[in-house]
């Protein structure tokens, strides 16, 4: 089941978020629309992937960096610029001066003059001896190592999210074990006080039953904040709050498959061409 969450996922973000456009009806994380009454191991790994910070980061730095590269390739186009100045002017003559005296009569002639003088300009670089070729090279280099990295962290929160999974069921378990400890060391404590009161043990025989379940609620209260911190660790990498109602669905505990049967150097040399870090 979780190799298969892995494919679904893969399969809808596998190009990486710079290499090509993910479909609105092909995104996973639009289907988590609501919490589930009891989360299971794929509900865990979808939360996971699609709302922890990391992996949320790295996708937008992935675009990112895939809009650099449109800007470097954007080089090769031509420039096309439009300008339109307009300007307006008015001129006002009276009756006029004739001989420093003024001259009467005629009225104010005014005139308006209104200027449009549109302007069309195309650029086109030629040559630039290898500046842009090397300038988007270098765009893409860097959006495919984007993409590399978005890719490990998917990994990494992916893994993170299955240990986390376990760790909780592995503290509640811890914690369950503590319980039933201690209520085994207080029946062993009365059985020992009924034995001294009635003569039949020593002192010291109860006071090691005291010190037994004193020790058993000691390690009880240290395995119920071992549950808490992992559930807030499981809460964290999902990209939620911790919350007491949570609840998860137990995993299902399966014998030994063929594919863990494998080869040590067959894994390692599947984990070189998987893993991107290695």
């Amino acid at each position: 089941m979780v190799a298969q969450a892995g494919r679904d996922f893969s399969k809808a973000h596998g190009q990486g978020p710079g290499r090509a456009p993910v479909r609105s009806g092909a995104d996973p994380c639009r289907s988590l629309t609501q919490s589930p009454a009891a989360w299971g191991l794929i509900d865990v790994i979808e939360q996971a992937l699609c709302h922890n910070p990391e992996t949320r980061q790295a996708w937008a730095n992935a675009r990112q960096q895939a809009s650099q590269l449109g800007v470097a390739q954007s080089a090769y186009l031509p420039s096309l610029n439009f300008s339109m100045p307009i300007s307006r002017s008015k001129n006002t003559a009276g009756g006029g001066i004739s001989n420093g005296v003024p001259v009467q009569g005629g009225g104010d002639f005014r005139a308006e003059n209104t200027r449009i003088v549109p302007t069309l300009s195309l650029n086109y670089l030629l040559l630039d001896f290898g500046g842009r070729a090397a300038r988007v090279e270098a765009a893409r280099q860097a959006l495919e190592a984007a993409n590399w990295s978005h890719a490990a962290i998917l990994q990494t929160v992916l893994f993170r999210a299955i240990q986390a999974y376990y760790q909780l069921f592995a503290a509640n378990a811890t914690l369950d074990a503590a319980e039933a400890t201690v209520r085994s060391t207080q029946k062993a404590l009365d059985a020992a006080a009924y034995r001294y009161d009635i003569g039949a043990a020593a002192l010291g025989d109860k006071l090691q039953a005291q010190t037994s379940h004193a020790q058993a609620k000691v390690n009880q209260r240290t395995a119920v904040g071992k549950a808490q911190a992992a559930l807030g660790a499981l809460a964290r990498v999902m990209g939620l709050k911790p919350k007491s109602s949570m609840r998860f669905e137990p995993p299902s505990l399966t014998g030994p498959v063929q594919e863990r049967e494998k080869d040590v150097q067959t894994l390692i040399e599947l984990a070189r061409q998987s893993r991107p870090d290695l």
